[in-house]
């Protein structure tokens, strides 16, 4: 039990809960009491304000305290955040393998489609047997052998890695590139194996992919996991 003072002589209401306590007269001392719950009302001359609510010492002790984390806590957290990395980045590598694919199929794509174009106007020319600068096809310096597919663009009819790199950059004239040497840092490296040419795609350095070209039939396949 608490009495209340040094209240001003305008009188005060305060209120406690869902009861309302008047004090008409600060001169008259007034008690105060609701069940186990205290209330002290000071006042102080210094401070003009209303009377501060001060919580009993029983109270302050019933507070909730605020505490860190704990070494447990901390290890949970941080055993998350790892797992939610490694997910991360299991999803990153599957796309990024995903865009060496789609690149890859696209390429094999476009060169098939080349080749076509130029056994085509190969056959609209009224041509036969192996020529050199099949005119009506990009810049009319595509050779084909007898069969009336790409062979090179510096006047043979048969393929080698050389000629297998020209063929690739000559027949797409635009977009990834093929090299036999490696310079100039290109798309594909270009090798052969008989009359097949063999493009080894370069952006890919965990999985080998691949793009064949047979000069003989003209089919493009490839080796894309």
């Amino acid at each position: 039990m608490f009495h209340a003072r040094s209240l001003s002589d305008l009188g005060l209401i305060c209120r406690a809960g869902a009861r309302t306590v008047h004090f008409p007269d600060p001169s008259r001392p007034l008690v105060y009491k609701k069940g186990a719950t205290a209330i002290l009302l000071e006042r102080s001359k210094n401070w003009p304000r209303p009377p501060a609510l001060l919580a009993t010492s029983a109270q302050v002790r019933q507070a909730p305290s605020q505490r860190g984390f704990t070494f447990l806590e901390l290890v949970l957290v941080i055993l998350i955040l790892s797992i939610v990395a490694a997910v991360m980045v299991e999803k990153f590598i599957d796309l990024s393998d995903g865009a060496h694919h789609s690149q890859v199929a696209s390429s094999a794509g476009g060169l098939q489609t080349a080749v076509r174009m130029v056994y085509i106007q190969y056959r609209l020319n009224g041509l036969s047997g192996a020529q050199d600068n099949v005119a009506g096809y990009g810049n009319g310096t595509i050779d084909v052998n007898a069969n009336g597919y790409p062979t090179d663009t510096n006047n043979a009819n048969t393929v080698n890695p050389a000629r297998c790199a020209r063929v690739w950059n000559g027949v797409l004239m635009s977009g990834p590139t093929a090299s036999n040497t490696g310079a100039g840092n290109p798309d594909y490296r270009a090798t052969r194996s008989g009359q097949t040419c063999i493009y080894t795609y370069q952006r890919d350095s965990d999985t080998v992919r691949r793009i064949f070209y047979n000069a003989l039939t003209g089919a493009v396949t490839t080796l894309n996991p």
